[in-house]
C-alpha cells in the first residue's frame, strides 16, 4: 500500500495523547530525562534523534527549531518526541516558500522519531495532525527518514489541501561488527581490501614524523582545524559561516562525551582526519566527515583512517559501524558494509500563493543564474 493511499484512507482514532511544542533551550533541558529514557526504550531511534544530538544541533543550526512532545493527556508523562527546523527558500532577499524540515537537517544525516513502543502509532499520527493544523509551512521536507513510523505520521498529516511527492532515498551502508579486529578482517574484507588497509598503514607508519592522536579537551581545537582543512581539500571550500557551525557542533558533541576525532600526522602536517560520533545506547560508531592530504594520496590515507576507526569501534566494544549517507562503492566493496536506504518525500500545501512561489522557484532554478537556496533562519 502506498504512503499516499494509506494517508488518504486514514481515520483519526480517539487518541489520549496531546502534543506540546517546545522552542526554548530551557524547556529543552527539562526534557532530557524523559527523552533519554524514551530513546533507550525505542528500538527504531537513532543517533540523530537522541537528546544529546538534538541539543548540540540547537546550538549550531542556522534554522529556527521546534520540538514536539507527545504526552499522555494535557500534562502527563512524555511518550514521544519529534524535531523540526524552519527556513525559507528565497530568490535573493525575497522569501518564496516557508520550508519546514523534519529532523535536524542540514547537520543531521537521518530523520526519525523517538517514541515509546506502546505509543508509536498514536504518537506518530498525533505529530502529523499537529504539523498539519498548528505549524506554519508551505512545503514540508521529510528527507532521509530512517524510521518505519513515517506511514503513521503521514496518515495524521494528510488532508484535502496537501500533496505528497515521493523522492529518491539515499544509501546508508552499515557494518555489524564482530568481537575482534582480526575477525572483522577475515569475515568482512576481501583479500585485496585487507592488503590495501594493512599495506597503507605500514607505509604511513614509516613516515619520519608519524603520529596518531585522538582529540580530547586539550587538543580539540588543533584536531578541529586539521579536520576542516582536510575535509575542504577533499570536497571544496565552505563559507566562514558554515565552518563556524561545524566548530560549534564538534565542541558541543565533545562536551557531552560523544565525539570521536582521530587524526594521522606527519610531524605537524595532518595526513588524514575523521570524525565519528559514539552512541553507547545504540552501540553504534557513526562516520560523519573526514578528509586526507592529497600529497600523501599514494599511501591511501583515507582508506587507512576509516579502517583504523573501525578497529577503534571494535576495540571499544561497539556493535555497529554506520557509514551514514552515501552509497560510495568502497563502503561495501572494500569494508564489507551492508546496503540500506532512507526514505525521502516532500509535502506541499495547495493554494495560489504556494503555486506562485513554486513557479518563481522553477524560474530561478531554470535560469541557473539567480541565488541558490538560502538556509538562513526564518
Amino acid at each position: 500500500m502506498s504512503l499516499t493511499h494509506r494517508a488518504a484512507s486514514y481515520e483519526a482514532p480517539a487518541c489520549p495523547l496531546s502534543v506540546v511544542p517546545v522552542s526554548t533551550v530551557t524547556d529543552m533541558e527539562r526534557l532530557k530525562e524523559d527523552w533519554d529514557a524514551t530513546y533507550a526504550a525505542d528500538p527504531q531511534a537513532h543517533m540523530f534523534s537522541s537528546w544529546w544530538w538534538v541539543r548540540s544541533w540547537i546550538e549550531s543550526t542556522p534554522y529556527k527549531w521546534t520540538v514536539l512532545v507527545a504526552r499522555r493527556g494535557e500534562a502527563g508523562a512524555a511518550v514521544g518526541f519529534a524535531v523540526f527546523g524552519a527556513t525559507y527558500s528565497r530568490w535573493g532577499p525575497v522569501p518564496l516558500l516557508h520550508e519546514l524540515y523534519f529532523g535536524t537537517k542540514p547537520l543531521g544525516d537521518y530523520s526519525g522519531f523517538v517514541i515509546l513502543p506502546e505509543y508509536q502509532v498514536e504518537a506518530a499520527a498525533a505529530f502529523g495532525r499537529f504539523v498539519r493544523d498548528r505549524l506554519r509551512w508551505d512545503r514540508l521536507r521529510l528527507r532521509d527518514v530512517l524510521d518505519e513510523r513515517l506511514d503513521d505520521f503521514l496518515a495524521g498529516l494528510y488532508g484535502d489541501h496537501t500533496t505528497i511527492r515521493h523522492e529518491k532515498g539515499t544509501q546508508c551502508p552499515f557494518i555489524t561488527l564482530p568481537a575482534t579486529w582480526d575477525g572483522y578482517l577475515q569475515s568482512f574484507m576481501s583479500s585485496k581490501g585487507r592488503y590495501r588497509v594493512r599495506h597503507g598503514l605500514r607505509e604511513i607508519e614509516k613516515l619520519p614524523g608519524f603520529r596518531a592522536s585522538i582529540a580530547d579537551s586539550a587538543n580539540l581545537p588543533e584536531h578541529t582545524e586539521a579536520l576542516l582543512s582536510l575535509w575542504q581539500g577533499r570536497w571544496g571550500q565552505r563559507s566562514l559561516e558554515d565552518l563556524a557551525v561545524y566548530r560549534r557542533l564538534l565542541v558541543s558533541t565533545a562536551d557531552c562525551g560523544h565525539l570521536w576525532l582521530r587524526t594521522i600526522w606527519d610531524a605537524a602536517t595532518p595526513v588524514a582526519s575523521l570524525v565519528a560520533f559514539k552512541d553507547p545506547v545504540r552501540r553504534t560508531f557513526s562516520y560523519y566527515i573526514g578528509g586526507f592530504n592529497r600529497e600523501y594520496a599514494s599511501l591511501g590515507p583515507g582508506k587507512v583512517i576509516v579502517g583504523w576507526t573501525i578497529r577503534d569501534a571494535i576495540e571499544a566494544g561497539y556493535s555497529y559501524f554506520d557509514f551514514l549517507l552515501g552509497g560510495e562503492e568502497y563502503k561495501t566493496e572494500l569494508f564489507g558494509a551492508q546496503p540500506r536506504s532512507t526514505q525521502s518525500l516532500s509535502v506541499m500545501r495547495r493554494g495560489t500563493r504556494v503555486r506562485v512561489g513554486r513557479w518563481l522557484l522553477h524560474l530561478r532554478d531554470s535560469a541557473n543564474r539567480g541565488p541558490q537556496l538560502d538556509g538562513s533562519a526564518a
